[in-house]
């Protein structure tokens, strides 16, 4: 039937072929670009630190009410928990035909209502869904002449948001870094010799540093909200903070304890050309195109680098890009070669240069008009799906 219309009708068909071809081609270009098609594990991941605390405190006081709270999360098929120094994470796996976004929501909620049961020095819960799109596509390394902590803030303040804005970034994770942090030492007998304890000195700083909204004014018909701000501004508000001993005398707590400013201990290190180095970890969203987020990212750093000459050297340490485009490369050259070597095969048997040319002419065309396809059904040029094709 259809044979007997292209023959009749050679130039709708030709018009037919010429359409497809340049749908074919627009395709290309506007499909997105990854290393593995968008899988889903039916799994998901919830994770709470509690900093100093040990397997058998993380058992009792985070992970065993994590474990009740999600038990009636719907859809799930089992559960695993695993209770270790600093961290507890609790694995669930769900049912294949499970809404895992709708999962996971349902999973947040849960441990939501956990606020007021967990240490209050333990994190808030963190949900993630396993699956490829769930690992960094990008690792970049930044040094400067600052120190880890003020090369910290410095990124926090200048670096990040501009990573950050970029469309399909999903979050970005910062290795290596420390922080400047305030350290209190008590003297034993000080603290004994004035009838204190370190808990009833540690309530009082807890209860001095702290910013609370304090209602609001009205005046005609403005309204003002009023905030007191209580937290310390630096080391010396810290040690002349008045502390009143059970006789009603005063002391300040530098008559107790020895404070200082230091650094948080940094787990792991890395340098570039010497210098100390801070790692940003960059995840994508999952409909983000690999290879163009990567450029966007390029740009960024040029645009840092323009912007800040001199005051910090950001490398790529690892693209994922890199991975995309080479594997698409190889698998679309392959493509290529296997058609060609097609064509010259059926011409060595046919020996008519017609019907071989109607081949030739056929390949690309349904290959240009599966790209078509999938990009009306939302796919991606990725490792499997141009293997596939390779292999038509």
């Amino acid at each position: 039937m259809l044979s007997k219309l292209a023959v009749r009708r050679p130039v709708t068909m030709i018009m037919a072929l010429i359409a497809v071809v340049l749908l074919g081609f627009v395709s290309i270009f506007t499909l997105p670009q990854a290393l593995m098609p968008d899988i889903e594990a039916p799994y998901a991941i919830a994770m709470v630190t509690y900093g100093g605390a040990g397997p058998e405190e993380i058992d009792d006081l985070v992970t065993t009410p994590m474990e009740a709270a999600l038990a009636t999360v719907e859809g799930m098929k089992s559960m695993q928990a695993v209770s270790s120094e600093n961290l507890s994470y609790v694995v669930i796996e769900f049912n294949m035909d499970t809404d895992l976004d709708f999962a996971t929501l349902d999973m947040r909620e849960k441990l939501s209502m956990l606020q007021s049961v967990l240490p209050e020095d333990a994190s808030d819960p963190t949900i993630m869904k396993v699956g490829i799109d769930s690992l960094p596509m990008m690792q970049l390394y930044v040094s400067s002449d600052m120190n880890l902590a003020q090369l910290n803030t410095f990124i926090e303040d200048n670096v990040s948001p501009e990573f950050e804005r970029l469309a399909g970034v999903a979050s970005i994770d910062v290795l290596g870094a420390t922080e400047s942090v305030i350290k209190v030492e008590f003297d034993q007998d000080k603290l004994e010799g004035y009838g204190l304890t370190i808990s009833t000195v540690g309530s009082m700083i807890a209860a001095e540093n702290i910013s609370y909204p304090s209602g609001t004014i009205h005046n005609g018909e403005t309204e003002v909200t009023v905030k007191t701000f209580g937290e310390f501004q630096n080391i010396l508000e810290i040690e002349t903070m008045p502390i009143t001993l059970g006789d009603g005398s005063v002391i300040t707590l530098k008559d107790v304890a020895t404070i200082t400013e230091t650094e948080t201990e940094s787990t792991s290190i890395s340098r570039i050309d010497g210098n100390p180095a801070i790692g940003l970890s960059i995840s994508k969203t999952s409909d983000a195109n690999v290879v163009e987020l990567s450029n966007d990212i390029l740009k960024t750093i040029d645009k840092l680098h323009a912007k800040h000459d001199g005051e910090l050297q950001i490398i790529v340490g690892y693209d994922q890009a890199d991975f995309v485009r080479l594997a698409i490369n190889s698998v679309a050259k392959t493509a290529v070669q296997g058609a060609l070597l097609a064509v010259v095969v059926i011409f060595m048997f046919l020996r008519n240069m017609r019907s071989t040319m109607v081949i030739a002419i056929s390949i690309p065309a349904s290959v240009l008009a599966t790209f078509c396809v999938m990009k009306a059904f939302g796919m991606s040029m990725n490792m499997l799906t141009m293997g596939s094709l390779t292999l038509a």
